[in-house]
């Protein structure tokens, strides 16, 4: 079962020793010289908020969240339940930092990410509970084809799959998940 396990992992990650990674998928894709099966890329939903999305904003739910600037001429599609909202174009990543700023974000409703298709980061300043770390879609690739998927450890099946982080420009899972393509974590 193990055997079969790590053969699915590389011909997904596409590596081409016996040592399985996800460095080779972390960029969103296979290398680009790899001849291997690739992910499938998956349909890219139309964001709801697709103004503010290609501007590279995040729908927040007041000024004050935003971490960089406002496009105020996308304002309007950024309306929450309990009221409108505005499009606020984060600040570019920065090498380092762990403030979701610096990861090139901002904390955001989960709703507000959701509105411009965007990726949570990790960060140590998006407290209130009902806030992400949102970097906008365009900061990492794969988003609809990668997933973190929790095997079990004695039969090696999926048990949960789980959406991939972004930082700076990587794909990342949390400790204990594995980056696979989403059609190799097929959950039951």
């Amino acid at each position: 079962m193990l055997a079969l396990l790590l053969a699915t992992l590389l011909a997904c990650t596409g590596a081409k020793d016996d040592t399985p990674t996800d460095t080779d998928i972390d960029s969103g894709g296979m290398d680009s010289g790899s001849t291997d099966k690739e992910c499938d890329a998956g349909t890219d939903p139309t964001p709801g908020s697709p103004g503010c999305a290609a501007a590279g904003g995040i729908c927040v739910g007041s000024r004050d969240q935003c971490s960089g600037t406002i496009a105020a001429e996308h304002n309007g599609e950024c309306t929450f339940d309990d009221g409108d909202g505005f499009c606020c174009v984060p600040p570019a990543a920065n090498a380092s930092g762990d403030t979701c700023a610096a990861q090139g974000g901002t904390c955001a409703p989960i709703g507000g990410c959701g509105k411009v298709d965007g990726w949570t980061a990790e960060s140590s300043d998006c407290e209130d509970v009902n806030n992400i770390c949102c970097v906008p879609e365009a900061t990492c690739d794969g988003q609809e084809s990668l997933a973190c998927c929790y095997y079990d450890a004695s039969t090696g099946a999926p048990m949960t799959q789980y959406e991939p982080l972004c930082d700076r420009g990587t794909v990342t899972c949390f400790e204990g998940t594995t980056l696979t393509c989403v059609e190799d974590c097929a959950v039951r």
